[in-house]
C-alpha cells in the first residue's frame, strides 16, 4: 500500500520559503479550488434566482418561492416567529453545504466538506451566531444564568432565625452547584460544535471513501468500466453519495442549527 493515495490530495506550502514547514500551515489545494468553484456556482445560482423573481408564473419563479417558503417554515417552527435574518442565515447554511456536498459530480472536484477543517469552520459559524442571537435576546444576566444551575429558590417568606439559617444553607448549596455545573454547561454548549462538524464530516468523508475506492476499481481494468456503465452503478453512486446524501446532510445541519437557535431564543419568552 506504499504510495497509495485515495483522494490524490495536493498540498500547498506557501510558507516553506520562510522555513515554516509545519503541517499546520499546509493548504489543501483540492479543498480551496473546490470551495471557490462552489462559491462561483452559488453566485450564478443567486443571479438566476434573482432573475426569476421578476418572472411570476414561470417554473423558475415557483422553485425560488418554494425554496424561500421552506426556509421560512423552518425558522417559524424552530423559533415560533419569522425573522428575515434567521431565514437568510439558515438558507445560506443549507445552500452552501448542499453545493459543497454535490460538487463531486463535477469531474476533478472534491467535496470541501470531506475536510474536517471545513466542517469545523461551519459548525463554529453556526455556534457563534446562535450564541450571539441568544445573548441579544436574553440580555447579559439571563444569558450567563443559562450556564449556572441554581436548583433551590432563595425567596424568604418570613424573617425568623430558622428561615435565615435555611436561606444561608440554600445559598451555599446553590453556590456549590453553580460552580460544579458551570464547566458541564459550558461543555454541553461546545458539544454542539463537535456534533455538527463530525456528523457532517463523517458522512461526507465515508461517502467519498466509497466513491474513491470505486474509481480505483474502475481504473484497474477496462472490464470494470464496462460493468460500471452497463449496470448503472456509476450513476447510482453519483446520485446517492452526491445528490441524495448531499441534500440529507445539508438539511440535517441546517435543521440542527436552527433548532439550537430556537433553544437559545426560547428563554426570552
Amino acid at each position: 500500500m506504499e504510495g497509495f493515495d485515495l483522494f490524490n490530495t495536493q498540498k500547498w506550502t506557501p510558507f516553506e520559503s520562510l522555513g515554516i514547514t509545519n503541517a499546520f500551515f499546509y493548504l489543501q489545494k483540492d479543498v480551496i479550488v473546490s470551495t471557490w468553484i462552489t462559491i462561483v456556482l452559488i453566485t450564478i445560482l443567486a443571479l438566476i434566482a434573482r432573475y426569476y423573481l421578476y418572472k411570476p408564473g414561470s417554473i423558475g419563479n415557483t422553485i425560488v418561492l418554494k425554496g424561500v417558503g421552506m426556509a421560512m417554515d423552518m425558522v417559524h417552527q424552530a423559533t415560533q416567529r419569522f425573522d428575515e435574518r434567521y431565514c437568510i442565515f439558515i438558507a445560506a447554511i443549507f445552500i452552501y453545504i448542499f453545493f459543497c456536498n454535490i460538487i463531486m459530480i463535477i469531474p476533478g472536484c472534491e467535496e470541501p466538506t470531506k475536510d474536517i477543517n471545513t466542517t469545523i469552520a461551519l459548525a463554529l459559524i453556526s455556534f457563534f451566531y446562535t450564541q450571539k442571537e441568544a445573548y441579544k435576546a436574553q440580555g447579559f444576566m439571563q444569558y450567563v444564568h443559562g450556564f449556572i444551575m441554581t436548583p433551590l429558590p432563595t425567596t424568604m417568606h418570613s424573617y425568623s432565625i430558622f428561615s435565615i439559617l435555611f436561606l444561608v444553607v440554600k445559598v451555599i448549596i446553590n453556590t456549590i452547584t453553580a460552580i460544579l455545573s458551570f464547566p458541564l454547561e459550558l461543555l454541553s454548549k461546545l458539544a454542539s460544535v463537535i456534533s455538527l462538524s463530525f456528523r457532517l464530516y463523517g458522512n461526507i468523508f465515508g461517502g467519498s471513501v466509497i466513491v474513491g475506492l470505486w474509481k480505483i476499481l474502475l481504473n484497474s481494468h477496462y472490464i470494470w468500466q464496462i460493468i460500471g456503465i452497463a449496470s448503472g452503478l456509476n450513476l447510482v453512486l453519483i446520485f446517492f453519495f452526491g445528490l441524495f446524501e448531499g441534500f440529507i446532510q445539508a438539511f440535517v445541519f441546517s435543521t440542527l442549527s436552527i433548532t439550537y437557535l430556537g433553544i437559545g431564543l426560547s428563554s426570552e419568552h
